[in-house]
């Protein structure tokens, strides 16, 4: 019997002896972990990526777009201050796209140089803006509303996604208000349709580079240049014209695209007005978002391509009569840039 109290108070003690040492154990890795903690360096504050650079934007919100801050950088404006523009904000693309993905801004392009084209496969240097042997163009920049500087009431209507079979009742409308219109092609469409093409041309309309896919994933330098300039030597193939717009498709600046055409020399066009065209088939919607959101300098994103655009069309006969009641005056984009350089240059009274 003594023997078994002796057997059991040992075990007793041995148990107890364990517990001690895990409670010793749990102990010791809190003191340690509390040191290190100590020593580790604060966590730096974050700091806004470039501190100095300050733009002027518009503080209303623009219907369809999704504001971000990302401030256009002085050295992609314009150069000599000939124009104004808002800050480009990050854009919701159309419906056929996918939702914008989170890439740091755009690199800050080198000075422009000029487009190699089918007949100049170099590209050559640009002095003051103006490349060898090619007519006057706006500066690289990117513009979403050139901001005006009279009392004109301009606005350009820009038409994505063509040539399509659609752009010739597009062509009709616009006759029949006598507007001008500036059309952004995609290659492959062009490839398809280049007798629209020429019409688009011969009646007035500016044109503009929208890539040779509508790809808008992000891409390698040469991937980039593939697109752009694959689809600018086919529009000068088509129809003689050498462009210097350019528009991403779904309006991202962060993949590749918006880099390489404003090293080129391109002025890449957004929007300051999405009607949404893509999104819907009812015709009073597109309208009402057109007119709804109107400002004096407006450029305004509609579709001839891509898709079934007869409500589009029907959009438009309400919308044109409906701004010219209002004064404005329907203008190509090389129009709208211009008038503001012009408006810099009048003479003071």
């Amino acid at each position: 019997m003594a023997r078994k109290r002796k057997t059991r108070h040992q075990a007793q003690k041995l148990w107890l002896a364990l517990f001690l040492a895990a409670i010793v154990v749990v102990q010791l890795g809190y003191f340690i972990g509390a040191a290190e903690a100590s020593q580790r360096p604060p966590p730096a504050a974050t700091q806004p990526e470039n501190p100095q650079v300050k733009a002027s934007v518009t503080t209303q919100p623009v219907p369809g777009l999704e504001p971000e801050p990302d401030l256009l950088p002085s050295t992609q404006k314009p150069r000599g201050g000939a124009l104004l523009v808002e800050a480009v904000p990050s854009i919701t693309p159309p419906s056929q796209d996918p939702s914008p993905e989170a890439l740091d801004r755009p690199r800050q392009p080198p000075a422009p140089a000029s487009r190699p084209t089918p007949t100049n496969p170099q590209a050559s240097a640009m002095t003051d803006g103006q490349p060898r042997g090619e007519a006057s163009t706006p500066a690289a920049g990117v513009v979403r509303r050139v901001v005006p500087l009279g009392e004109e009431k301009l606005v350009a209507l820009t038409f994505d996604d063509g040539p399509w079979p659609d752009t010739l009742a597009v062509l009709e409308v616009l006759r029949q208000y006598g507007a001008k219109a500036t059309f952004f092609w995609v290659g492959l469409h062009l490839q398809k349709r280049p007798e629209i093409a020429q019409q688009v041309v011969a009646e007035g309309h500016a044109v503009g580079n929208h890539t040779w896919s509508h790809r808008n994933t992000p891409m390698t330098p040469d991937e980039a240049a593939e697109e752009i300039e694959r689809t600018a030597a086919l529009i000068e193939q088509a129809t003689g014209q050498t462009t210097f717009l350019f528009r991403p498709p779904g309006g991202r600046l962060h993949n590749g695209l918006a880099d390489y055409a404003l090293q080129r020399g391109y002025t890449v066009v957004q929007w300051s007005v999405l009607s949404e065209d893509t999104k819907t088939q009812d015709a009073t919607y597109i309208a009402d978002n057109v007119l709804r959101n109107i400002q004096p300098g407006s450029i305004v994103l509609l579709h001839d391509g891509g898709g079934d655009r007869a409500q589009t069309v029907a959009a438009l006969h309400s919308i044109l009569p409906a701004l010219r009641a209002q004064g404005f005056r329907f203008v190509t984009v090389p129009e709208l840039l211009e008038s503001a350089r012009a408006t810099l240059r009048k003479p003071a009274n």
